[in-house]
């Protein structure tokens, strides 16, 4: 009989451990408990803070996009603008350019004055552009190419010298002491070049100033391409 009796002290033994009664049993319920309380409330924290943080990143998103559209509105509005001006300022150049070139006798690039003269009428320019430079064709009879310089707002100078360049860079062509006419004053300078001193290239003049206390300043640049026939 003593086997049995054995063998049911360690089934009951065993069942003990499941026995919430027991000491033991008790003090590792607690700790799971307070584990998954502890495990739960640290996914609570954390998902709240993964929330707040997308929810910031959300803002930032939102806040840059609305910064990112406002330039750009406000650079094609400043585009705009600018075109706007630079189509007025191209109005205002061609008013006045057909302005002074009846003055003068020329109602378009390389028209003759007379028989043997060429008029070619230019405005400033800050670089060479091969489209839109004015062109004058030489003929065999031509005796004088009379370039008449729009000075725009460079204006007052007691004096000018304007000097031509071709496409290598050699002068070919100089001269001091420029003045207004007196039609015109202060608005164009006429040079009168003898049409064997220019052959068949592009050309660039370099118009500089004399000031009232004698220092000299650079007015303007100028491109034409003389053709030959």
């Amino acid at each position: 009989m003593t086997a049995p009796l054995e063998k049911k002290d360690r089934w009951e033994q065993f069942l003990a451990i499941f026995n919430f009664t027991s000491p033991t049993m008790r003090l590792a319920t607690a700790t799971a408990a307070a584990v998954v309380v502890i495990a739960f409330a640290w996914l609570v924290f954390e998902t709240l803070r993964l929330r707040r943080q997308l929810s910031s990143f959300e803002a930032q998103r939102v806040t840059r996009e609305q910064e990112i559209g406002r330039q750009w509105v406000g650079e094609r509005a400043r585009a705009n603008k600018i075109s706007k001006e630079l189509e007025d300022e191209r109005k205002q150049r061609a008013q006045l350019e057909q302005q002074l070139a009846s003055e003068y006798g020329e109602s378009s690039a390389g028209d003759r004055v007379s028989d043997t003269i060429l008029s070619l009428f230019l405005s400033p320019s800050r670089i060479r552009s091969g489209g839109d430079t004015k062109r004058v064709t030489i003929k065999q009879d031509s005796a004088e190419v009379r370039l008449v310089l729009n000075l725009g707002e460079k204006r007052g100078y007691r004096s000018y010298r304007a000097s031509i360049l071709d496409s290598n860079g050699h002068q070919v062509w100089s001269r001091d002491g420029l003045l207004t006419p007196g039609k015109q004053a202060s608005q164009v300078i006429i040079l009168s070049i003898p049409a064997r001193s220019l052959a068949e290239d592009n050309y660039g003049i370099g118009l500089s100033g004399l000031t009232k206390d004698g220092g000299v300043e650079r007015v303007a640049d100028y491109y034409f391409t003389v053709l030959k026939k």
